[in-house]
């Protein structure tokens, strides 16, 4: 049987044969975090006693999610990323320049590529051809110190939609609605209606 692209990725940068449900430990082509997961990622790689980065020019801080800063605390943090960055040699996009996972989608990520963020929108760079996951800050820290980090290679589920929506009906809400449906890793094929999907609206 053939792979999914998750697992390709993934064994192309772990360097083994992976499949659903491995745990492997796969090089990170990009890494990031932003304003508000940014502090608690710097204070983790410093207390794992990291004092360089693996790959200054594969990690980038944004400073999109508190901007402008509301308050002393958060203009704190801003200054910290900015020193990190400074004494680090990673790549920082400033208040302004825009949100990190539109970023990452549209100037960053390439196909192929492993990429972990310390934001839960970083899976928007999977449909660009890469595996792009959110991690905490922590798991981040790690891929920031050391240029690689452990991933479960997923599972993949098959999604069959059929008859005529509803005008109504968005792409996002049917979205919600399966991911509301779909008990996690229970079912592998399912068919679901669009009479099914209005009425759990």
């Amino acid at each position: 049987m053939g792979k999914t692209l998750a697992e390709k990725i993934l064994s192309q940068k772990s360097a083994s044969d992976a499949r659903a449900g491995d745990i492997v430990i796969a090089q990170v082509d990009l890494v990031f975090a932003q304003d508000t997961t940014g502090p608690l990622t710097i204070r983790q790689f410093q207390a794992c006693g990291f004092e360089r980065l693996a790959d200054p020019e594969k990690t980038f801080l944004f400073l999109d999610h508190a901007a402008p800063s509301p308050n002393r605390q958060i203009s704190n943090d801003h200054m910290l990323l900015h020193q990190f960055a400074r004494q680090t040699g990673c790549l920082i996009y400033n208040v302004g320049d825009g949100v990190c996972h539109q970023i990452v989608a549209e100037s960053l990520a390439k196909p192929g590529d492993v990429i972990v963020g310390a934001d839960s929108h970083t899976v928007t760079a999977g449909g660009l051809g890469a595996f792009a996951t959110g991690m905490g800050s922590s798991d981040v820290a790690i891929a920031f110190g050391l240029g690689k980090t452990w991933f479960r290679v997923p599972e993949s589920i098959k999604i069959v939609v059929s008859g005529k929506f509803p005008l109504v009906l968005g792409l996002k809400i049917s979205s919600f609605t399966l991911s509301g449906l779909l008990a996690p890793m229970a079912l592998h094929t399912k068919r679901w209606s669009s009479a099914a999907m209005e009425r759990t609206i």
